[in-house]
């Protein structure tokens, strides 16, 4: 079985494969035409970016053929402006409709996954906030999976924890 996790946002979305319950690759996808926040950006701009992230998205799908795809669903955590709240809705509906207009069989293994919550991956995981969520995620994978991944790469964690959400329960 495989299950691919995806931490998906407008400018850097992290992965993580999981082959037979092993972490079995993980990265990110930086999309090169975010050029970060703008007053203007919204809805022209977000709909371009996500756009542009929701094909790199797709190639991911379509490189690894997973019997499972997990996407991390959007919050409000209060963190997150409005129109930020609304790219990444925009984001996810695109990924959704991406998925079914390439394969209808691809829709059904799309599942979306709080972070938060008493079924959120973060309990699951027994994520505790050192500080901030990004630096306690990083610190997790690197002790769970002896790896060495730096705070800038807390997109991929998040991924990885995610998948490793599904994957324990």
């Amino acid at each position: 079985m495989i299950l691919l996790a995806i931490d998906a946002s407008m400018s850097c979305s992290g992965f993580a494969v999981f082959v037979d319950g092993i972490l079995g690759d993980y990265g990110s996808i930086k999309n090169k035409g975010y050029k970060g926040q703008s007053i203007d950006r919204y809805p022209k701009k977000t709909c371009r970016m996500g756009y542009i992230m929701t094909l790199s998205l797709l190639e991911l799908v379509i490189k690894y053929n997973p019997d499972i795809i997990i996407v991390e669903e959007l919050t409000f955590n209060g963190i997150a402006g409005i129109k930020s709240i609304k790219g990444l809705a925009m984001l996810a509906g695109m990924f959704a409709m991406a998925l079914e207009q390439t394969d209808s069989s691809l829709l059904p293994k799309l599942d979306f996954v709080s972070p938060s919550g008493k079924d959120g991956w973060r309990t699951k995981v027994k994520l505790k906030k050192e500080g901030d969520w990004k630096r306690a995620s990083v610190n997790l994978v690197n002790k769970l999976y002896n790896l060495s991944l730096k705070y800038e790469d807390n997109d991929v964690t998040d991924a990885i924890l995610l998948g490793h959400s599904q994957i324990i329960k």
